[in-house]
Order: structure tokens, then sequence, then C-alpha cells
């Protein structure tokens, strides 16, 4: 009879039961927190487009300023990339375009987005007109996140 009252003042683990029930609410947090995460991290995709946009515009600003280009640049977006094309100016005698202006200056003609919330198809988002110097949105709103779109880098 001693040696079992013994062992049972001697018994510093956690029953079953114990554990059991810690796991039970570890589950719980999880089921509760994980879609909040899913949300933030998309939100933050989202954010890093529409700044690698706002780059994007900031770099085709000043290739027109430099290089006087003759012909306007687009900007599309789709779930892949952000793509400019158009463009064309003339350096030397050769014929060149604003993807090897943007290459000179370190970006990519095309930056991949990290959102999954940009429609799969690439559309036209921004348009810059060298005959006005402005840029002409083009995109219809960001139906997933309304707040949050590419277009507004260009406004």
């Amino acid at each position: 009879m001693r040696k079992f009252k013994e062992m049972k003042e001697n018994n510093k683990g956690f029953s079953l039961v114990e554990l059991i029930i810690v796991i039970a609410i570890m589950a719980v947090l999880v089921g509760v927190l994980a879609p909040q995460f899913i949300k933030y991290v998309e939100s933050s995709k989202q954010s890093t487009d529409i700044q690698n946009a706002a780059e994007i515009r900031a770099a085709v600003e000043a290739f027109v300023a430099e290089k006087a280009p003759t012909s306007n640049i687009t900007v599309k977006v789709g779930a892949n990339a952000i793509a400019v094309s158009g463009g064309a100016y003339t350096d030397g005698g050769t014929a060149k375009t604003v993807t090897d202006a943007l290459t000179e200056v370190g970006l990519s003609a095309s930056t991949p987005t990290k959102s999954t919330g940009w429609e799969a198809t690439a559309k036209d988002v921004a348009v810059y007109d060298i005959a006005t110097f402005k840029w002409t949105t083009t995109a219809q709103p960001n139906t997933k996140n309304p707040k949050k779109d590419i277009a507004d880098a260009f406004k």
C-alpha cells in the first residue's frame, strides 16, 4: 500500500485525457485562424502586385521622358504576369521598344504576379498615350477585392 501511495505522489506527467483536450483546443484554434491567415497572405500578394505596377509606371514615365517613343505603351495584367509592350523608339539608328528600355534599368517587361486575384486571361489595365502624355486606365474594377486593383497604380 505504501508503494502505491509513493507512486501516486511522484506522478508528474500528463494524463491521456489532458493531452487529448489540449490537442482538441489546438485543432479548434487552427480551424478558426487558418482562413484569416490565408486571406491576409492573399491581400499581401495583391499589395505586392500593385507596388510592382507602381514601379513599372515610374519606369515607363522615365522612359517616355528620356526616349520619346513613337507608339503608345500598353500594360496588361493576367494571372501570370504584368506585361508591358509598345513604346517603339530609335536609339542610334536601331529600332527598340519599351522592353529594351526596361531591361536596361533592371526591370522585366513581364513581371510575374504573386496574387491569384487577377483574371486568368491578360487584359489591358492601362495605356500610356504619347500624344497626351497621360495614362488611361482601361481595366474593369477588380471584383474579388475592389480596394486592391493594379489599375489604381496608373491613375
